[in-house]
């Protein structure tokens, strides 16, 4: 079966089109949550303000921030928002290389995807399931090439990766 080249060409063209327009959109949304966090001081207030926006401007279901403290080489829960607000559960304190978002902090790599069930590193696969979980976006937090963090997002929607890059970049940089 052949292709018509300008239908192909079109279609590229308007996908392409698609991403430029949802990009700027999140960008817009990202420098939203960098405003709010004008006047802000204290690392605890910027995390919540910085999740907080994540729940409301991209609709996620929940959003999650640590910090490094690098003295005992963990990262500490400092802003839950969404689904899940407390920041005395399970994944309060987690060690470097531990769990996900210890590995992402350790090597300093992001991780995304848009089908958690599947992921073989999910422990509570009935949980992702039961709410409808399916992508989740994890991001190191860097300031002057060091990891001081981590942001981590869920949502049902499966198209996270953009939404925690784009925060990432504007509130972190």
């Amino acid at each position: 079966m052949m292709t018509n080249p300008v239908s192909a060409s079109t279609s590229r063209g308007a996908i392409g089109q698609l991403d430029s327009t949802r990009i700027l959109l999140d960008l817009q949304r990202a420098n939203e949550i960098a405003q709010a966090l004008a006047g802000c001081l204290e690392p605890e207030d910027i995390a919540r303000r910085v999740t907080e926006g994540i729940i409301e401007k991209f609709g996620c279901v929940f959003a999650r921030l640590w910090l490094l403290e690098p003295e005992k080489a963990e990262l500490r829960l400092v802003a839950s928002s969404g689904m899940y607000t407390n920041l005395n559960g399970r994944f309060a304190r987690v060690p470097l290389g531990a769990y996900k978002v210890g590995k992402i902090a350790q090597n300093r790599v992001a991780f995304l995807s848009n089908n958690l069930i599947d992921e073989p590193w999910v422990g509570d696969r009935e949980w992702a399931i039961a709410n409808q979980i399916r992508g989740f976006a994890g991001y190191p937090l860097m300031v002057n090439d060091r990891v001081v963090g981590v942001l981590a997002t869920f949502n049902q929607h499966g198209d996270g990766s953009r939404i925690s890059g784009s925060v990432a970049d504007v509130v972190y940089d």
